[in-house]
């Protein structure tokens, strides 16, 4: 049995061209996290804007991880 290699995403969400992601990705299986800490983006005094932007970026990620088959 394989060991998953934990991928953690934390403000860049691409996978395109992410190098941890395409790292271990070569390494074998994935898992992907993405810890959302609306408290701290409170504190930063992220526009809704940002935050619906964030939202739109991990719906589209969530899809594409799935389409590749890699648990979200």
């Amino acid at each position: 049995m394989s060991a998953s290699h934990l991928v953690w995403l934390r403000n860049d969400l691409r996978l395109d061209d992410n190098p941890a992601f395409a790292l271990a990705q070569q390494r074998g299986d994935i898992q992907v996290l993405f810890i959302a800490t609306p408290k701290q983006w409170l504190q930063h005094n992220e526009s809704e804007a940002k935050l619906g932007l964030k939202a739109a970026s991990l719906n589209d990620l969530n899809h594409n991880l799935a389409k590749k088959g890699i648990q979200f």
